[in-house]
């Protein structure tokens, strides 16, 4: 039996569209630890339904970010390292090669390997959860290390120079640390305005274009190796701190004057501005957290550009008038999707934001999560990416395992630590 705590958050990955009920009548949800607990394991069930017998699960080219993704989703969700569908899962990411080749290596699936095997190991490590049979907790580690180097050394030089034209700043001192403002009101990142930044594209070739997206999912891969890291040091896992400089600083250039985030300024792409000004605040509390020592998330909260950023988030996620994101039967907003609700719990969980202005997110996204779950348990996705007209189109999500992993990180609020987060447990 699963065991959980507290209500529930949201969550879905690369723009996949969660899956939304008939209209009709809203239906009446009691959302509580009962109900949530049988909507993770009937979500569990599901995923293991569509592994296939390799230990993989199929994610069309992205087989493996869908295997490490799910196997995230099961550990996050309680599930036992001697879990056959778990230990199975990890076996075939370390049995699978590391892609390096800059066309192959992807964004996405290298961060995805490194936040799955980093939960993996912190399972191991885990006292209440010792056990670890049929896994090979060392090779992890070292996968893991590999998986962090490739991530690090795909911030490239040349990328860092597509946003250095656009703040005409020089390179900044890799010992340079954020300094508080005055009254604890956050700190103050004005200086990282006239620094290079770097940021991470789809693939590892420097020729790529750069975007919020993925740097988000890099950043946050980093810091899970990192928290492995800092726990074990046989693990050898050391991210630079000009990492995180850059890419505080590529954040603090891109975002806009009224506190929004584009999905990838560098080559001119606008929208989702929902998703990605949740992906920079969770991105901007990850490196001030990874940069200042002692930190505090009450104070990080308070910096300024993640108080008008979240100003903004409450607007795209509750806008006025007839548009409405949560708990509306047939409702469906075209950027209300699982990687926006994956986003906000990210950047409400890191920030410790209980309420996205006088809105409840937690309990309005649990709501809408519940009553949207399928009757096999899964939740669907109609693609990985919303294709528009005059863009390739993504391979579909046919089984349903990525929308329905994400929607489970959602439920078990499976967010990352910080330093800042010591002995922080946002049960609410």
């Amino acid at each position: 039996m699963m065991k959980y705590s507290g209500q529930i958050i949201v969550a879905s990955l690369l723009l996949a569209g969660a899956a939304t009920p008939a209209c009709g009548a809203k239906k009446k949800l009691a959302v509580n630890k009962e109900t949530v607990r049988e909507a993770v394991e009937r979500g569990v069930a599901h995923i293991k339904t569509k592994q296939r017998k390799d230990g993989s699960w199929d994610g069309g080219d992205y087989d493996d970010g869908a295997t490490a993704l799910a196997v995230f989703a099961l550990v996050k969700a309680h599930c036992p390292l001697t879990d056959p569908s778990v230990s199975g899962g990890v076996s075939w990411i370390l049995r699978t090669a590391v892609p390096t080749e800059p066309q192959r290596a992807r964004t996405y699936s290298l961060s995805l390997t490194a936040l799955a095997l980093s939960a993996v190991i912190e399972k191991s490590m885990d006292k209440k959860h010792p056990e670890a049979a049929g896994i090979d907790v060392a090779a992890c580690a070292v996968r893991l290390r590999e998986t962090a180097d490739i991530l690090v050394a795909a911030q490239h030089k040349r990328r860092a120079k597509v946003v250095a034209v656009r703040n005409r700043g020089t390179k900044g001192a890799p010992d340079f640390e954020p300094r508080p403002r005055p009254g604890g009101q956050g700190y103050d990142l004005a200086p990282l305005r006239k620094m290079a930044g770097g940021a991470w594209g789809y693939s590892l070739a420097d020729t790529h274009h750069v975007d919020n997206s993925n740097t988000q999912f890099a950043l946050l891969a980093l810091r899970a190796a990192q928290n492995v890291g800092d726990a074990r040091t046989d693990a050898e896992i050391s991210i630079p701190r000009e990492v995180w400089l850059k890419a505080l600083a590529r954040l603090v250039s891109v975002q806009s004057a009224g506190g929004e985030w584009d999905y990838g300024t560098s080559m001119g792409a606008k929208g989702f501005r929902d998703t990605m000004t949740a992906a920079g605040i969770s991105g901007v509390v990850i490196c001030i957290s990874s940069l200042v020592k002692d930190p505090d998330v009450g104070t990080i909260a308070k910096t300024p550009e993640i108080r008008k950023a979240m100003v903004r988030l409450e607007r795209q996620v509750y806008p006025p008038a007839n548009v409405v994101r949560f708990g509306h039967v047939g409702v469906k907003p075209p950027n209300r999707t699982g990687y926006m609700f994956y986003s906000l719990e990210r950047a409400c969980m890191l920030g410790g934001f209980r309420k996205l202005g006088t809105h409840d997110w937690y309990l309005d996204g649990a709501v809408e999560l519940l009553r949207a779950q399928l009757k096999d348990g899964s939740w669907s996705g109609a693609a990985w990416y919303n294709a528009r007209a005059g863009r390739h189109k993504a391979p579909q999500n046919r089984d349903n395992t990525i929308e329905t992993s994400f929607c489970l990180l959602f439920l078990t609020r499976a967010f990352i630590r910080t330093p800042a987060h010591k002995g922080y447990n946002p049960s609410w």
